[in-house]
């Protein structure tokens, strides 16, 4: 004797492997069983379309960053500096802000009112930039923070700078954009 579950029912007679049209699937939007095998299928190919084409967006920006040069303002202003060990440095003072002074930090943070959700997101957006177009962006309004030597600077200075890059700066906001 064959047996088919059906809906959560024992059913007689049926072969499991028939193919039944009651079949549901996990639906994480209602977290019920119940979408169907095509309604499934829908959502991974329009999932799949939408992951490629935001692949695509982030390597046509992951070329034009690699293609960017350092601007001749911010050259000027790093001096013997590479960007990548500037940028590194300057994060760093970000995360130390935040760390060591975190209520004059909020108040920065509050000032500014950066496109960020929060320290965290700031901190992965600067990891995932690149060197010379964070560099090009943070010379862009830099008035405060002498990139030949970023090791002096204060970390309070240098997170304002960056909330005023991220906030304020339309070469950012054309360029990266969060």
């Amino acid at each position: 004797m064959r047996f088919a579950i059906l809906q959560g029912k024992i059913m007689r007679g049926q072969k499991r492997s028939e193919p039944t049209s009651d079949l549901r699937l996990y639906n994480s939007a209602t977290g019920k069983c119940d979408l169907s095998e095509e309604e499934a299928r829908k959502r991974e190919a329009y999932r799949q379309a939408e992951s490629e084409a935001a692949d695509r967006q982030r390597h046509k920006r992951l070329e034009r960053w690699r293609n960017t040069p350092l601007d001749p303002e911010a050259k000027e202003a790093l001096g013997n500096v590479p960007p990548q060990v500037a940028w590194s440095l300057i994060q760093a003072l970000v995360f130390q802000a935040f760390d060591t002074q975190p209520d004059e930090a909020q108040e920065l943070w509050d000032k500014y009112q950066p496109p960020c959700r929060d320290e965290m997101s700031l901190d992965l957006a600067l990891q995932h930039l690149d060197p010379v177009v964070g560099i090009n962006n943070f010379q862009y309004l830099n008035e405060k923070v002498n990139l030949k030597d970023a090791m002096k600077s204060k970390p309070l200075d240098v997170l304002e700078e960056v909330l005023r890059m991220v906030s304020l700066s339309s070469k950012w906001h054309s360029e990266v954009s969060i």
